[in-house]
């Protein structure tokens, strides 16, 4: 009886952590509708057997509206990071910074 109850507590908690590792957390260092469903549809396909919870937050990247070249677009999303609430519990915590750049070759404007 005693084998009984202890392979019933180990097949409950195994159950307990199958379910908590079908959530999966998701900050979003944003509230724009564009980067939202980009997270959410990247997740989607990544995670489809799963259950995703996303948290919006809103965050200043403390760039130009359209920042111009790869440094400026990482500065605004480590800005975005560091506004983010310090107490967030997520398993992924994404930040979306879009830039333009010039290319040296056609002398273009690109987004990237």
């Amino acid at each position: 009886m005693k084998n009984y109850f202890r392979f019933l507590f180990v097949c409950m908690m195994l159950n307990m952590l199958v379910v908590d590792a079908r959530i999966i957390k998701v900050v979003v260092a944003s509230q724009s509708p564009q980067k939202i469903t980009a997270v959410k549809a990247a997740f989607s396909k990544k995670f489809p057997e799963d259950e995703l919870v996303y948290f919006l937050h809103k965050t200043f990247s403390g760039v130009p509206e359209q920042p111009v070249g790869f440094t400026s677009a990482m500065q605004g999303i480590n800005n975005r990071f560091d506004s983010l609430p310090g107490s967030i519990n997520a398993y992924y915590t994404v930040a979306i910074e879009n830039y333009i750049e010039q290319s040296d070759k056609t002398h273009c404007w690109y987004d990237k």
